[in-house]
Formats: structure tokens, sequence, C-alpha cells
């Protein structure tokens, strides 16, 4: 494994968390082999360094807080961060917002209904 990628990944992880998927994306554009991504990313997992059920966890929490309801939320996670869909459905099951009630809050901010 080359300790140039390795170095790579972490100083990403140490800033935020990444899905697999995005941390595959930015090793490729720094042009690593397809072998040295796999060695790099299952060695950060086996570390715990990158887990993709925790990214969908903390993913959710920050959308959810910043008014963005449970199928954009979804749609997000599964298009653009590239997290398996059973990791998603294990996620929103174990979470407890009531979509209703922030529906509600984000209805009444921005049209200041009260």
């Amino acid at each position: 494994m080359s300790s140039i990628a390795l170095s790579y990944v972490i100083n990403l992880l140490a800033r935020r968390e990444y899905s697999e998927f995005e941390l595959r994306n930015k090793m490729q554009e720094k042009a690593f082999s397809e072998p040295e991504i796999d060695e790099v990313i299952t060695h950060c997992q086996q570390k715990n360094w990158q887990n993709d059920k925790r990214f969908a966890e903390n993913y959710l929490h920050y959308r959810s807080q910043r008014g963005y309801g449970e199928n954009r939320i979804r749609q997000e996670l599964k298009h653009l961060k590239g997290v398996p869909s059973a990791i998603i459905t294990e996620v929103f099951a174990e979470c407890d917002i009531n979509w209703s009630e922030l529906a509600f809050v984000v209805l009444r901010k921005n049209f200041l209904i009260t």
C-alpha cells in the first residue's frame, strides 16, 4: 500500500466523513491505481476510519437540520454519495425524526406562518 495514497485519504477523513464512493472518486481524480484504491479503502474500513453507515447517519442528521425532507436525503445518499440502499434503509429505520413536524417547521419558517 502506498504511503502517499494512505496519507491522502487520512488527510481527507481528518476533515470530515466521506462515503466509500466519494473516497474512490477522489482517489481516481488523483490517478491512484484501482488495486491501490481498494487496498487503502479496505484498510481504512478495517480501522473503522471510514464507515458508510456512520457517514449516512451524520449526513441524515445534518441535512434534516437544514430542513431537507426524507425523500430528498434518500436520493442524495443514493445518487450523489453512493451509499448502498440497504444502509440507507437501515439508517432511516433507526432515525427518530418526525418528518411531518420538520415539514411544518420549514413551512412556518419560509412562509412566516404562526
